[in-house]
């Protein structure tokens, strides 16, 4: 990794410098030196360098006498690399122990430096890191450049003393960083680095000044200028556009007198004001005035909305479908449009424009009746679905809740639920495989179909009519699984 002092790079010893390296050997040994006398090396030294790069080195062993001649190309190779390794750890000494610190050194993870900045003096260097790749969670870490070796008036345990060496400020555009308090974090001294972890992560989108202060220390640095540098903590990635997985009822065919939808998002959206987001056309492009009942219900986790037309107006003898009319007419074609501006509760657009195209077909008036529907026994020993066929469509997700399966003692058996194509079936997966005996499927009266029909009562009642009331809230249709015949027997 390539560090900055006076704004040059320094060449890493594999590359060679000051002290030689081992591409410097192998240059000397291999490749033919240009006679230059004012480059002679003095005793003792590597070859001397200019600007911290190789300049035509020539070759000379530690005694400063020229190499003698190799006699073959075979014993020509192996003394070189010999020569080459032998010269690069005696140069390169100091390199061993950094490596087997790295490797052995147990540190947060982190993606390494992502800034840099030193004083004029390159006695320290300033960094930050980011841990476990989070742009927000960093590492500031101050360490001196030259021997590790910081001055003996640094006392970590002095809370005083590290916030005046080390800060981290937020910046703003109202005020200078050093007018807001610092970040608060904790400091840590460990393998000669000092270190400032922020207590909370960094707000994103956000600019930070970090600075070291040196003079603090005293000393020979009490004269040092600060260490500054600005961190930009980037902003959060582009957020994936929501979607709209579902919308139920799935037929194409819609009662006159329908009642509601539920559309499914792939995420929470946005509350408030989301009527403005839909339209009802009819077969002529022409938006239907006023459809919608504009009341918000939203399941718990925030995906799925239940929007409804107005009861008022598909009812038949009330005041809104007199004066308004109903919102459906029987054999037109409508589409129901959902605009793309809708946005998430994390900001993002819809990702496009949803359409569910129907048609309305005949109304429905008549209460559902439980003995309408038909069962299909399942096999004992195996945990195929019990099917259950419904002579309409019915609400989608009552037929989630309100329908389940009991043992004959009335013990709910646990499975898993799914409905069929335009919802006009049930199929109840158990979780164990069926035992011989006595089921029953049961059904709460306030399941209903598309038109608000329900086990309980029809939606259309006249008014001076008596209210009917169910014997109970359940209603039961009692199927039984025979005993399997001896394993093999056809």
């Amino acid at each position: 990794m390539q560090t900055l002092r006076h704004g040059k790079p320094i060449a890493a010893p594999l590359l060679g410098g000051v002290e030689g390296g081992f591409i410097a050997s192998l240059a000397r040994h291999f490749l033919p030196a240009r006679k230059q006398p004012s480059l002679s090396p003095q005793r003792g030294e590597g070859p001397r360098v200019r600007g911290g790069a190789i300049n035509d080195a020539i070759p000379a062993n530690t005694h400063g006498k020229p190499i003698p001649p190799i006699p073959n190309r075979k014993t020509k190779i192996v003394n070189g690399f010999w020569l080459c390794f032998s010269n690069f750890f005696r140069h390169s000494s100091f390199v061993l122990p950094v490596f087997l610190l790295a490797g052995c050194s147990k540190k947060s993870p982190t993606t390494g430096p992502v800034e840099r900045a030193e004083p004029a003096d390159g006695q320290f260097e300033l960094r930050i890191d980011r841990l476990n790749n989070d742009p927000t969670t960093v590492e500031v870490v101050a360490t001196p450049v030259l021997d590790n070796t910081w001055p003996k008036s640094l006392n970590p345990a002095n809370a005083e003393q590290m916030q005046s060496l080390l800060t981290l400020h937020l910046q703003s555009k109202d005020a200078p960083a050093q007018a807001l308090p610092p970040v608060a974090g904790e400091y840590l001294f460990t393998e000669g680095r000092l270190r400032l972890r922020p207590r909370h992560p960094l707000l994103r989108s956000q600019s930070y000044r970090i600075q070291f202060n040196p003079a603090v220390l005293g000393g020979n640095q009490s004269d040092a200028r600060p260490i500054t540098t600005d961190y930009h903590v980037p902003p959060p990635p582009a957020a994936a556009a929501p979607r709209i997985e579902a919308v139920y009822p799935s037929a194409a065919i819609l009662p006159a007198n329908h009642l509601k939808f539920y559309v499914v998002f792939t995420e929470p959206m946005e509350t408030g004001n989301l009527f403005r987001h839909f339209k009802l056309l009819d077969d002529q492009g022409r938006e239907v005035p006023e459809p919608f009942r504009e009341t918000e219900l939203w399941s718990s986790d925030g995906k799925r909305l239940t929007l409804w037309f107005h009861p008022g107006r598909q009812k038949t003898g009330v005041n809104l479908n007199q004066e308004l009319g109903p919102v459906l007419t029987e054999g037109r074609n409508y589409t129901l449009r959902i605009a793309s501006e809708w946005r998430s509760q994390s900001g993002a657009t819809l990702e496009r424009v949803f359409e569910k195209r129907f048609q309305a077909g005949p109304a429905q008036h008549a209460k559902l009746d439980i003995k309408d529907w038909q069962l299909s026994n399942p096999e004992p020993r195996l945990t195929r679905a019990l099917m259950v066929q419904f002579p309409c469509s019915l609400d989608w997700a009552l037929l989630h809740h309100r329908l389940w399966v009991e043992t004959a003692s009335g013990q709910r058996v646990a499975g898993s639920v799914a409905t069929g194509v335009e919802e006009r079936s049930w199929h109840f997966e158990p979780a164990d495989p069926w035992e011989s005996g006595h089921y029953r499927l049961a059904a709460d009266t306030i399941l209903e179909d598309l038109a608000g029909n329900s086990l309980a009562r029809p939606f259309e009642v006249r008014a001076d009519a008596p209210a009917p009331s169910p014997a109970s809230s359940v209603l039961y249709r009692e199927f039984t699984i025979a005993p399997a015949g001896p394993i093999g027997a056809k």
